[in-house]
């Protein structure tokens, strides 16, 4: 039931002295274990990008493997000692790979996992890990930057193992969380109030509505037009979350709301026609159907029916396979 969702986007100052994306994120469904990890390369390290791309992958590999361990482990200095060890042998193989030193790989690390009703978080340096918990966004864990405001953790960083946090738990009415880089966080989160923005619900919510490759693809669009021209840092996001109670699908949706998942216009004539006749398609493609087969069973011709199911699978809710239409 849990989906995920990843973007990265490089700032408009690396842009401009052509420095690649040093945000990295991850996602990873592996022995019943579903887990989002994001890392921010440091901007003083020269190969921070690969640093923070060889972090995500073995932070999500090594939580995947060891899940139910940590669970039972009652001793978190221990549990954080393991983490940091792998890490740091991890980057110790990648700086031997490009000859550098380790600083030259230093970055941060956001991970959440999950897996039956349990879950883990881990956060290593700046950024912002929060969570909705019912129908209420939460932060779990607030950038780690010091004494200064530019200043932070990294996963090489003398004090990493003690400035680590560990949390896990339950999940009962947690229904989804969120990882974000402290690029993403000067449009995402309010740091006097400890408050995440409102429209990171939404985005949420479309986590468990559309494809996540659709969804990326709309992220990306809105992080270069919103978030990323408000600074000159990368921005990142990860987003893990699951439909129930507080995140609905598609026919738990209020009729406006369906009006908006389908792209139809307010003023259009015969709106909530349009509106059943999608909602019919969905229902309908719980098992696959050919072309044809739908135009029949819709009353409509197929060339409009065409252009509908065309519709459905540019938003992520269907797909075609061999002329053959089916929910994703």
């Amino acid at each position: 039931m849990w989906r995920s969702v990843c973007c990265a986007m490089q700032g408009s100052g690396h842009k401009k002295s052509g420095v690649p994306c040093q945000d990295k994120t991850f996602r990873l469904d592996k022995n019943g274990v579903h887990v989002i990890a994001l890392s921010d390369g440091a901007g003083s390290a020269r190969l921070s990008h690969f640093g923070a791309e060889r972090v995500v992958r073995a932070a999500a590999e090594l939580v995947a493997d060891r899940f139910a361990q940590y669970q039972e482990c009652e001793d978190a200095e221990a549990v954080r000692q393991e983490i940091l060890s792998v890490l740091r042998h991890e980057l110790a193989e990648e700086a031997e790979k490009h000859s550098c030193e380790m600083h030259d790989l230093a970055c941060t690390l956001l991970l959440a996992a999950v897996s039956g009703e349990r879950f883990l978080l881990v956060h290593i340096g700046d950024g912002v890990i929060g969570y909705l918990d019912g129908d209420t966004l939460k932060v779990a864990s607030v950038p780690d930057n010091g004494e200064f405001a530019n200043e932070t953790t990294f996963v090489t960083s003398d004090k990493a193992a003690e400035t680590m946090r560990l949390f896990k738990g339950e999940l009962r009415d947690k229904a989804a969380f969120v990882l974000m880089s402290d690029g993403t966080e000067h449009s995402l989160y309010h740091k006097p109030s400890r408050a995440l923005a409102d429209i990171l619900t939404d985005v949420i919510q479309r986590a468990c509505l559309i494809r996540a490759d659709v969804l990326q693809r709309q992220l990306a669009d809105t992080f270069a037009s919103v978030v990323c021209p408000r600074t000159q840092d990368d921005c990142s996001i990860a987003i893990l979350a699951r439909p129930g109670k507080a995140l609905r699908i598609v026919d738990q949706l209020s009729v406006e709301e369906r009006r908006r998942l389908y792209h139809i216009q307010r003023a259009r004539a015969h709106t909530a026609r349009r509106i059943r006749r999608y909602d019919a398609m969905l229902v309908l493609l719980e098992q696959p159907h050919s072309l044809r087969q739908i135009a029949v069973k819709i009353h409509l011709n197929p060339r409009y029916t065409k252009q509908r199911l065309g519709q459905l699978e540019q938003l992520g809710l269907i797909e075609q396979a061999n002329g053959w239409y089916q929910k994703a």
